[in-house]
């Protein structure tokens, strides 16, 4: 399903792209503070990262569509209730701190309420493609490898080169791979 609907996503994106007057890009960084929303799972806030590439399609002057490709890091720590949770499939002496890395493909679209200040807000698809996850007693990652969620925020334009932007991230698939007793949802600002 998940293939779908970035098939898509793609076919749309092609389509405006081949009708766009305007098309920017560039590279894009950030740092993020990521919290884990799960039972066995700690609650406290760890620092990650993001990395790639985004380009911006002008539909009218106040709209454009930003699709995005990024290389995501995502910090999770172990809880010390972990085994309270899943008893007969976790390991007592698991990894407490867990890496999550993903390729993220997020679709914004932004509305410029002035040349300075745009709002954004959009889709976004992740793909788990490493996970340093001992959890399980068996050799099966923790976490599932596709997630979806939405993500909003604003952005300044301090010039055409250099744009400072601050997103919230909310995850809306439940990523627990362990069962489905417990739901585990993805926050990132």
């Amino acid at each position: 399903m998940y293939i779908r609907i970035a098939l898509f996503a793609t076919a749309i994106l092609l389509c405006l792209l081949s009708s766009a007057q305007t098309i920017h890009y560039g590279i894009t960084t950030d740092i993020n503070v990521n919290r884990m929303n799960a039972k066995g799972l700690s609650a406290k806030a760890l620092v990650g990262y993001n990395g790639g590439a985004f380009a911006t399609v002008d539909i009218n002057k106040k709209w454009t569509l930003q699709p995005e490709v990024l290389y995501t890091l995502r910090n999770v720590r172990k809880a010390d209730n972990f085994m309270t949770y899943y008893v007969n499939t976790g390991r007592s002496f698991a990894n407490t701190d867990i890496n999550l890395h993903y390729i993220s493909m997020p679709v914004l679209v932004n509305y410029c309420l002035t040349h300075f200040f745009t709002l954004n807000e959009g889709p976004e698809y992740s793909r788990l493609v490493y996970s340093n996850d001992d959890l399980l007693k068996s050799n099966s990652s923790a976490f599932k490898k596709n997630e979806a969620g939405v993500t909003a925020g604003v952005q300044m334009a301090f010039s055409p080169g250099f744009n400072l932007f601050g997103n919230y991230y909310y995850g809306l698939s439940n990523i627990n791979n362990i069962d489905s007793r417990y739901k585990w949802h993805n926050r990132q600002v």
